[in-house]
């Protein structure tokens, strides 16, 4: 709260206590009724964590400009705080942390849900996952993003290594790649981000983001009348609240009525749901190069990666190919929100795609929140959609998530021609 890219000129105020959105900043900070000491360590967690998702420093009276490399990707966005923290420790927030902040005004109360903390690998779907499934069933327009682990390169073989609650079929768990000027840059996957399957079968993590010294806010460091010098960490708890980020940035462009034609306004505003913000980052994330050693260029040539697979799975977050913005990109786009569909229907949607004239591909991505299984389940998907994609000029029939049939275990479906 003291630090420079959250502190707010009229001091604390009441956000203990109430939501107060006239904050600069932080708008309400809760503390887990499992525990939290309302501080962060010096150069902490939690403090680097949250300026990359949306921090602002009291100097910067621009945003977007490139002049504070420390400003958050969503760096007009409101913070609410949930403080699980007891020193380096944390306690997991379960459900005090979603009905906290969860409001279902759809300008009200928090729709991105950042958590970088987690438990280790589960050796089956339990207690841990049917929690946040059941979550995110009851709070559909929020978005949980989450980061993967750090255990990619503890063990014999970096595979079963994703943690919980990345590993749960609601949750968007995000991967580590590299960062410009570290190795061979943002197009390689880190050594130590966890990786896939799940105790089930299902690919994870969902996406990926630089998780590899990303600069942010320093907490302890509280002079404000000169730039924060860099702090720089490492992870996929840096690579989640990227994603988060830009998961808000997508929020706004929907609200904001952006869709469809990309200028502010020239559409009707829509509360878009948590899988359609899903859905359109991974329809846009790009397909990486290989795994490197962190801040290196050492390939690990024994962990060739595709996409689809455990390392990538969608590829790597860019909204400059999820959302179209004229003079910025020449693509269109074309969603369904919080669409319902009833056991053994199908949804068919027509397009006319000319690609002799199109320099993008063709896209097209389905993402569901899924009730919660059963513990132990072996096959854990309950709602079993399937996304094909139909020539009807050659017939010839496309499935999802580089399949030769239909996908039955996941509930993020992508196809790209």
């Amino acid at each position: 709260m003291r630090n420079c890219y959250f502190k707010d000129d009229d001091g604390n105020g009441d956000i203990f206590s109430m939501w107060d959105y006239s904050r600069r900043k932080v708008v309400k900070y809760d503390i887990s009724p499992r525990g939290g000491d309302s501080t962060d360590i010096y150069r902490g967690h939690g403090s680097h964590v949250v300026g990359t998702v949306a921090g602002q420093h009291l100097l910067d009276t621009t945003v977007g400009n490139g002049d504070d490399p420390k400003e958050g990707i969503a760096p007009s966005a409101k913070i609410h705080f949930f403080d699980i923290g007891l020193g380096s420790a944390v306690n997991d927030p379960r459900e005090a942390w979603f009905s906290s902040f969860h409001d279902s005004h759809p300008r009200k109360g928090a729709k991105i849900a950042s958590g970088s903390w987690g438990f280790g690998y589960r050796t089956s779907y339990d207690w841990v996952c049917r929690l946040y499934d059941e979550l995110l069933i009851d709070y559909p327009d929020v978005l949980f993003v989450s980061s993967a682990g750090n255990s990619g390169n503890k063990f014999s073989s970096p595979y079963n290594t994703v943690g919980a609650p990345a590993s749960c079929k609601n949750v968007f768990a995000v991967g580590a790649t590299n960062n410009v000027d570290f190795g061979s840059g943002l197009s390689y996957v880190v050594d130590f981000s966890s990786r896939g399957p799940t105790a089930d079968g299902r690919t994870k993590p969902d996406i990926m983001a630089p998780g590899y010294a990303l600069n942010s806010a320093a907490s302890g460091l509280r002079d404000c009348s000169t730039p924060e010098p860099s702090y720089l960490k490492a992870g996929t708890s840096m690579a989640a609240p990227v994603v988060a980020g830009a998961g808000a940035l997508a929020r706004q462009f929907f609200q904001e009525g952006w869709y469809p034609c990309g200028s502010k306004g020239c559409g009707e505003p829509m509360n878009p749901s948590g899988t359609l913000i899903k859905a359109l980052l991974a329809n846009g994330a790009q397909p990486l190069n290989g795994v490197e050693v962190g801040g290196t260029s050492t390939l690990i040539s024994d962990q060739p990666i595709a996409p689809y697979d455990n390392n990538q799975n969608m590829g790597a977050a860019n909204l400059l190919t999820s959302l179209p913005l004229p003079g910025s990109n020449d693509f269109s786009l074309f969603v369904q929100n919080d669409v319902t569909i009833g056991s053994g229907e199908t949804k068919t949607y027509n397009f006319d795609v000319d690609k002799q004239k199109c320099s993008s591909d063709f896209s097209a991505t389905l993402s569901w929140y899924d009730p919660p299984s059963s513990n132990g389940c072996t096959k854990c998907l309950v709602n079993d959609l399937d996304l094909i994609v139909r020539n009807l000029d050659s017939s010839e029939r496309f499935y999802s998530n580089g399949n030769s049939k239909r996908d039955s275990v996941n509930n993020l479906e992508r196809i790209r021609i």
